[in-house]
């Protein structure tokens, strides 16, 4: 069964408080995929939704104006919206008037009065939850059109990057049966392989050793993905990826849990790994398949469990 993939938000929060400038494209990817992944997968977000919860527009198919009765009001300003829709070109989008006792399952945004919204939102947990005072408030309307059409546009350009990168995991990447007796060991390691792959210069391994004085790689569910620094960049010569697979597990963190069975070493030109990690991320979403991954017996189990997400 999926599960979320709460080390990479993690992982992003260490860097946003920690890092201090240190921040380069591995770390925005990182984002992005996180990004990604929630939007392909339309999941609810984990806490219950709030009335000022951000929109997904790539995922909004239906909006619901509601009111008490389901009557005059929430149907004028569901007319008003369906125009304010279709002039922006989001005429996909399904708007319609509801009574809140009575709001459709699939109700992907439900717009109430102040006084209703925590009733619509133990009615529909699932859904954004936007509160309005007027229902024939224009400018709530556009502002709500505007944010639609924003993160509807972000999305697909991640999207579009992530399928024009093209990446793939190939056997010759995947090293198995590793071992390590410090995380510094087993970055070097990562960041030689790298460097006999041609990917990059001998002083990027350095710098990857660096990377990891600032915050910590170790994304959690026992993955790690040591990099070098954004300066690093010029050291890079080409995008190159490389899974080494420790079946005993090495100590990234001090804490009990913060052992990696895989450690994931990245070199990175323009957007190129966002494909790999997109797929990293997928296929560590699914119970069990870390613990699998790490007493793989072939390479080609780790690359088509990876490639396949």
């Amino acid at each position: 069964m999926p599960r979320r993939s709460f080390f990479i938000a993690a992982f992003l929060l260490k860097t946003e408080r920690r890092e201090e400038g240190v921040a380069g494209d591995l770390d925005a990817a990182v984002r992005r995929i996180h990004e990604m992944k929630n939007e392909s997968k339309g999941q609810p977000a984990p806490a219950a939704p709030t009335a000022t919860a951000s929109l997904n527009g790539a995922q909004v198919r239906s909006i619901i104006v509601a009111c008490d009765a389901g009557m005059g009001s929430s149907a004028m300003g569901a007319s008003l919206l369906r125009k304010k829709l279709d002039q922006a070109g989001l005429g996909h989008i399904a708007s319609a008037n509801a009574s809140v006792s009575s709001l459709p399952a699939d109700a992907d945004v439900v717009i109430t009065q102040a006084t209703l919204t925590e009733r619509a939102q133990r009615a529909r947990p699932q859904a954004v939850h936007r509160s309005i005072n007027n229902f024939l408030d224009h400018a709530f309307y556009d502002r709500l059109i505007d944010e639609l059409t924003r993160s509807s546009s972000i999305a697909t350009q991640v999207q579009q990057a992530a399928n024009a990168a093209g990446y793939k995991l190939t056997a010759k990447e995947i090293f198995l049966g590793c071992k390590a007796s410090s995380k510094e060991e087993a970055i070097r390691f990562a960041g030689e392989c790298l460097v006999a792959a041609g990917c990059a210069r001998p002083a990027y391994v350095d710098a990857m050793l660096k990377r990891e004085t600032v915050v910590t790689t170790y994304l959690g569910q026992g993955l790690a993905i040591p990099h070098g620094t954004n300066e690093a960049k010029r050291d890079v010569l080409k995008t190159g990826v490389v899974v080494c697979q420790y079946p005993e597990g090495v100590r990234f963190g001090p804490g009990a849990d913060e052992v990696a069975y895989l450690v994931v070493g990245i070199a990175a030109c323009n957007n190129e790994h966002v494909s790999v990690m997109s797929s990293l991320a997928r296929a560590l979403d699914y119970e069990g398949l870390v613990a699998k991954l790490a007493s793989a017996m072939t390479p080609d189990e780790i690359v088509g469990a990876i490639n396949a997400a």
